[in-house]
């Protein structure tokens, strides 16, 4: 079982023609649709063959109701506790270039309590993915802490993902760092800007050396230029030329492959290979979650 813990979300996608006109109107595309770093991950867990559940809290309202009906309908086991909050929502500004802007309210994601966390979210030998927004925000962070150290005393496996560069300055570098000293991921994803943060270091190779004191295998996302792993060796996967419309959830796709790859055994280098291919589809649509044909795992 792969668990994710974090946000459940609706998406609210505005993509212009062109630039806005000041007190005027422009053309462009806007959709609704599911989304929130933790489910996206489960979503793409799900679609690629493997067992996923994810833990989070959603409000009591219609957008709850669709959060829940759209996990089951993906396949995703979700424990998702109401609260009397708004469910969360994000507004995605995706530029001409494909590259998107967020503005979160996150809402009923942060209101899951550790009195919400029960023993049966967590089978043992699952592998628990701990976005960072999972993180920064109380009293969710505290749920997520003690769900790692659940799945460790459960003999399981825990990654975090940066998620995001903003929210990491903000919360501080080497706050976060001690985090996750205590946390201790077996994985721990980061694209090339969090990643740099987090390292003080701007070349992948050097600064990969640099976070893997924090956790045993670093995943550094480059982009159009592929990605490195750094475990017991050094591996890279090539960057894929495609068009670029929208690069929301690609690294929860990204993480998502990998994630099912590894568990399945198979070779770093193919590990990344496939994590690679799935983001670099997803980038050439709009949403995080597009009807894609993909390659499924069986989970051991």
């Amino acid at each position: 079982m792969i668990v994710a813990l974090g946000d459940a979300a609706l998406d609210l996608f505005v993509a212009p023609d062109q630039d806005a006109i000041e007190g005027s109107d422009v053309t462009g595309a806007v959709r609704v649709l599911p989304g929130g770093s933790a489910a996206n991950f489960a979503v793409w867990v799900s679609r690629l063959g493997a067992r996923p559940a994810l833990i989070g809290a959603v409000g009591d309202d219609y957008a709850g109701d669709f959060m829940r009906a759209d996990l089951e309908r993906e396949g995703v086991l979700a424990h998702l506790r109401r609260v009397p909050a708004p469910t969360a929502a994000i507004a995605v500004l995706v530029d001409a270039r494909g590259e998107r802007t967020m503005i979160t309210s996150r809402g009923a994601a942060t209101h899951f309590t550790l009195e919400m966390l029960e023993p049966y979210m967590l089978p043992p030998g699952c592998h628990l993915h701990l976005p960072a927004y999972s993180l920064f925000v109380e009293p969710l962070a505290a749920a997520a802490i003690e769900a790692a150290a659940r799945t460790r005393a459960g003999g399981g496996t825990v990654a975090v993902d940066t998620s995001s560069v903003g929210p990491l300055r903000a919360f501080g570098r080497e706050r976060f760092l001690g985090l996750l000293d205590d946390l201790g991921p077996d994985l721990l994803f980061a694209n090339h800007a969090e990643a740099a943060f987090l390292s003080g270091v701007e070349n992948p190779e050097a600064g990969s050396l640099v976070l893997q004191r924090h956790a045993p295998l670093v995943l550094w996302k480059l982009g159009g230029e592929g990605c490195l792993g750094r475990g017991e060796r050094l591996a890279r996967a090539p960057g894929l030329a495609v068009p670029i419309r929208d690069s929301t959830g690609a690294g929860d796709a990204f993480a998502a492959a990998f994630t099912v790859a590894h568990r399945a055994g198979v070779a770093l280098e193919t590990a990344l290979a496939s994590a690679n291919r799935l983001a670099a589809a997803v980038v050439r649509h709009m949403g995080a979650r597009p009807r894609l044909e993909v390659d499924r795992e069986e989970e051991n």
